[in-house]
């Protein structure tokens, strides 16, 4: 019997999801007033947003770096001392702004509806199935957004809308890469495969869109947001350097390695030789013009290998190579066994990641990420991988 077949992919999703509701509905029931169970504000890290919604709309922009400042407003929102400071350029301030003009929990509420529906459209539309709905809806990578109430959705869609307009609308698709510019250590390396695949178009309404958003953000909030932005680099590197964050949700290289207790310099060589192996396979891919799947999933692939700060969260984005392969491989009607194991094992990832780091501290997900990179790279989307293959999948009847 197939691992995926049609009567396992639409029960499982909807007992997944069934789960889902009941386990945050506990944690959120059992809290108290605006903190769940553990004593954090419901929605966690989308504190920090509405806070820096609310200094914008009150005060002044550059405060939003004042650690002070929003961890005041982060404190009346819920009585608890949450500490959690914004990271982001400027830019990110044309997405965040109006939260603030609604109370905290219909904002989150908003919040999350209004880029999961995003997000949902966007992976429909590459894999345009009922099930897709249903793995939507139940994809750990989700709920790990919602009970973080953190920006997942947003950068997944932002990519996926481009990637799905790239090919008859270039520069349109590059004037929406440039929204991903307040992620800047995730759009870093996006010029150099448009420059490689020769998608100049593309490159330009980048590069235009990154451009006008700087500038914006700069007279609307003024250069010394910027400035204090770049001030704030160097303590989130110490943050991250020292172990101070949360390591068992940071899913990046250094980040594993570090939990694990190999010294930063060690941890920095790896992490830079996982970061030349996923640039390389998406370098080839994009310079031969592979197929559409194969090139957008290195790109997003290599995304998550590349920065150091990639958290569990920023997993979300492995819906969309899961969407481009495994659609390949239910148009050819051929499924390996390796298909399924990636497939799987990607879309688990963003809860059996995170679950494994805080039980043993041993995080998996770069070493499963640059697995799966070798995996797309050698992928032939009209017959798959070498190994046994079923020729009409049951998950089609």
């Amino acid at each position: 019997m197939p691992i995926l077949d049609r009567e396992r992919l639409t029960n499982y999703p909807r007992i997944i999801l069934a789960l889902y509701v009941v386990i945050y509905g506990f944690f959120i029931i059992s809290g108290s007033g605006y903190t769940d169970r553990m004593g954090k504000p419901v929605g966690g890290d989308f504190s920090a947003f509405w806070a820096s919604s609310h200094v914008l709309l009150t005060g002044k922009a550059s405060d939003v770096y004042d650690d002070n400042i929003i961890f005041a407003v982060e404190k009346s929102i819920a009585g608890v001392d949450y500490r959690n400071p914004i990271p982001y350029p400027p830019t990110f301030f044309f997405i965040i702004g109006p939260l603030a003009l609604f109370p905290y929990i219909p904002s989150l509420i908003l919040w999350i509806t209004v880029s999961f529906s995003v997000f949902l459209y966007v992976t429909y539309r590459f894999a345009p199935h009922a099930l897709t709905i249903w793995l939507t809806l139940s994809f750990p990578g989700a709920f790990q957004n919602v009970i973080h109430g953190h920006n997942g959705f947003v950068t997944a869609s932002i990519l996926g809308l481009a990637f799905l307009i790239i090919e008859k609308r270039p520069f349109a698709a590059g004037l929406i890469l440039g929204l991903l510019s307040f992620k800047p250590h995730l759009i870093a390396i996006v010029p150099l495969f448009l420059l490689v695949g020769r998608a100049w178009r593309t490159l330009a309404g980048l590069g235009i869109s990154v451009f006008v958003l700087v500038l914006a953000s700069a007279i609307l909030f003024g250069i010394e947001s910027w400035i204090r932005f770049f001030e704030k680099i160097p303590f989130m590197l110490y943050l991250l350097k020292g172990g101070f964050l949360q390591m068992h949700q940071v899913v990046s290289t250094v980040g594993a390695l570090l939990l694990a207790g190999v010294p930063y310099q060690a941890a920095i060589l790896v992490h830079l030789l996982f970061s030349a192996i996923g640039i390389g396979m998406a370098v080839i891919t994009w310079y031969r013009n592979k197929p559409a799947s194969i090139r957008h999933s290195l790109l997003v692939l290599t995304i998550l290998l590349v920065t150091p700060y990639a958290n569990s969260y920023d997993l979300t984005l492995l819906a969309l190579p899961i969407c481009w392969i495994g659609w390949e491989a239910y148009k050819d009607d051929s499924i390996s066994s390796f298909d399924s194991f990636f497939l799987i094992t990607a879309w688990f990832l963003p809860i059996v990641s995170v679950s494994l780091a805080a039980l043993i501290k041993i995080q998996i997900a770069p070493f499963f990420i640059l697995g799966m990179s070798v995996w797309v790279y050698r992928y032939n989307p009209h017959n798959g991988v070498p190994g046994p293959a079923s020729r009409n999948p049951a998950w089609k009847r």
